[in-house]
């Protein structure tokens, strides 16, 4: 299998719908979907996703990525991250879209989901990084979850 084809399949929209789901779980309210930008490359980077796992319903975007400087590098270049996932982040809207959820200026699931019920090891821990992501971004503002990250731009 080429190295195209194994991107191509690890960056399926349908995928990364399920992903963007778990988020929205996570956040327990109806979602910005400008922080989807921010999903992507936090779930999908190997560093920021091991961090995110270990979070838990009382952890803080400072305690999950800011309070401490080995913490702080599971987010560099972050900027660049986003941008070079952006162009994925469209096409697994418009898959969660399709999917039933509500898709407006937020997002908002339309049944529920539960990382824990995942049997795969591999994939409950992608499911458990993007709900735990989706809870730290919820008590923030949206703005806030940028600026503290380092994103000025998507």
């Amino acid at each position: 299998m080429k190295i195209s084809e194994i991107e191509q399949l690890s960056l399926s929209p349908f995928w990364l719908s399920k992903l963007i789901s778990h988020f929205v779980e996570g956040y327990g309210k109806e979602t910005p979907f400008e922080l989807t930008y921010i999903l992507l490359p936090l779930v999908l980077r190997q560093e920021s996703r091991e961090a995110l796992s270990k979070l838990n319903a009382n952890s803080t975007i400072y305690s999950a990525f800011l309070d401490h400087r080995d913490k702080r590098l599971n987010i560099t270049a972050l900027q660049h991250y986003v941008e070079a996932y952006s162009k994925y982040v469209n096409p697994s809207l418009i898959i969660y879209a399709n999917a039933g959820h509500s898709f407006g200026k937020c997002l908002q699931n339309s049944r529920k989901y539960d990382f824990k019920k995942e049997k795969s090891q591999q994939t409950k821990k992608f499911y458990k990084a993007a709900y735990y992501l989706g809870v730290i971004f919820s008590k923030e503002e949206t703005k806030d979850c940028f600026y503290k990250l380092g994103v000025f731009k998507v």
